[in-house]
């Protein structure tokens, strides 16, 4: 998947989650040019991480 690609799946995303959720991922999805796609992408690894674990019922701190 092209960043292209991830910057359309993440807007389709935001509005499925809750509005904390959706907030935060919206907050990433308007960074990319200023993080760059290398560090926005990482970041975008981060969130999706943290958001299955909280699903799972796992806190994980960095």
């Amino acid at each position: 998947m092209g960043i292209i690609d991830l910057y359309d799946f993440i807007s389709g995303v935001a509005k499925s989650l809750l509005e904390q959720e959706s907030r935060e991922l919206i907050d990433l999805y308007d960074s990319v040019e200023e993080l760059g796609p290398n560090e926005w992408s990482n970041r975008i690894v981060i969130f999706a991480d943290e958001m299955l674990l909280k699903d799972i019922g796992i806190q994980k701190n960095y």
